[in-house]
Parts: structure tokens; sequence; C-alpha cells
């Protein structure tokens, strides 16, 4: 029978459940950039609402004790983070600003290498819809004497190819300093995390092509990539090499939390598949 209204209600407060909808309104929206911010400067056709979207899901599912908050600007979310941290994500057109406030210093460095990796989980997850993102990370250059308006400073790179003003700050600011050092060991940290990323399924789509030949061998991959027969049968008719391969592993990716779309996920599948597999992910 049809729940009513209250039945609904009682129903989500009783299994703490909520909904939240990125705003598509254009009006209210912070344009002002923060100087101890970290940015991710992208190119893509990914709109606003679904990147909002991406980064909040990909945050409060990677811990339950993170907690959204309302935002008067409508391009920009809050989230209260563990250890007294607040994070605020301002979705620039250009860019993702990521404004950290803290209250313990000394859990500064754990809190942004905790924070990047929400990113890089995020941004893995938008490539599977958008393969065409690309990003880098960068500050804001400090330099006044540039008259490029919110000139940056591209990241990684060493300290000693920023300008002197920028080379300073990411000595004696203790906030540029933490986004500097993090995303200076951003491809361990990525490492560390193990999250699949659309570069690194289409490494692993390319070397399955030799080890998994036939059909049936990549029948079976689609299932254990818990794919049902229909998208399978569909996978297998319209692509084929190494992009049948790659539309199973995206698909999987898809089904998948992004945050737990893990290196050691895909060897579990592999392993159940073919264990001559596992050299694909070497």
């Amino acid at each position: 029978s049809r729940q009513s209204k209250k039945e609904e209600n009682e129903y989500f407060i009783s299994h703490k459940s909520y909904l939240f909808i990125p705003s598509a309104r254009i009006v209210g929206v912070c344009k002002k950039k923060e100087l101890s911010s970290l940015f991710i400067v992208h190119q893509s056709k990914v709109t606003p609402p679904d990147m909002i979207g991406m980064f909040v899901h990909t945050f409060m599912t990677s811990n339950t004790t993170i907690q959204l908050y309302p935002s008067e600007d409508h391009n920009a979310v809050t989230l209260a983070l563990p250890k007294g941290f607040t994070l605020i994500l301002v979705f620039h057109e250009d860019s993702v600003e990521l404004i950290l406030k803290s209250r313990d210093p000394k859990e500064l460095a754990t809190i942004c290498t905790e924070v990047l990796v929400c990113c890089i989980s995020a941004l893995s997850g938008i490539r599977t819809f958008f393969p065409d993102l690309s990003y880098r990370y960068a500050l804001l250059c400090l330099d006044s004497s540039n008259n490029t308006i919110n000139k940056y400073e591209l990241l990684p790179q060493p300290v000693d190819k920023l300008c002197q003003i920028c080379k300073n700050s990411v000595r004696k600011d203790n906030q540029r300093k933490a986004w500097y050092d993090t995303v200076q060991d951003k491809e361990k940290t990525a490492e560390d995390l193990d999250v699949m990323s659309l570069d690194n399924l289409t490494k692993v789509a390319t070397d399955l092509t030799s080890i998994l030949t036939s059909r049936r061998q990549r029948e079976e991959l689609a299932l254990a990539c818990n794919i049902d027969q229909d998208e399978a049968n569909i996978i297998m008719s319209k692509y084929s090499g190494k992009q049948q391969l790659l539309m199973i592993l995206l698909a999987w990716m898809t089904k998948t939390d992004p945050s737990k779309a893990t290196k050691q996920k895909l060897f579990d599948i592999l392993f159940r598949v073919n264990p001559s597999a596992l050299k694909a992910l070497k």
C-alpha cells in the first residue's frame, strides 16, 4: 500500500537518511578567492551542480561524522570535518576552491591529506562520466606586481619554481605550506588510497586485452563486476577489444561508490575471473 507523507517522513528520520540536491541557480554566488585556499583548476563540460553533487557525495560517504551545512552562496557548501575542522568548497567557473578553517594546527597536515584523498576520489568519479575532465592543483600567486587577475601557481612543482613571494609563503604560512606539501605528495596519496582513476582503468583494459581474449572470459568479468546480463550483452555487441574491456570496468566503477572503487577491489574481481589477469594491475 502507498505510504502516507507522515510515514515517509518518519522512515527518513528513523533511518537518518537525507537528500541533497545541488542548486542550479546562478544568483548569490561567492566570487572572492582566499589567499590561503587550495584550488583545483579544471577544464571540462561538467556543470557546477554535477560537480557539487559528486564532491558532497564523496565527502559524506567517506566519513559518517562529516556534516553538511547550508550556505548563503549557491556555489558553495560547508562541511564540518572531524577534529574541529570546517571545509568550505566553493565551485567557481574555472576551479574548485578549498577553504579550510582549523582549530588545531597540529592536525593540519593530516586533515589536508584526508581532504585531498576525497578530492582525488571525487574527480575520479567525475571522470567516469566526463572523460574530458582535466585539472591541476594550484595556489593563488601572491605577487601583486603581476597584472593577471587570479594568477595561479600550478602544483606540483619544486618550490624554487615559485615566485619569490609564494616561495616564502609556503615556508612560513602554515595553511599554504600544508596544501603545498600535501599536493607535492599527491601521487603517493593516490597510491596509498589506491582509488582507480580513468587513466588507471584504461591501462588495465589495455593490459587485459591479451589476457581475457574470449567472449566467455569477458562475460565472466562483467558478471564479477555486478553488471546485469542485458547491460553486458549491449557492451559485448557494441564494443570490441580494449574498448569492450574498458566499458566493463567503467560500468563497474559507476555501480561502485567512487571512494571504494579501489585497486584492492579490482584485484579481488580479477582474481575470481582469472588469476593471470592480475598482471594487468602491476
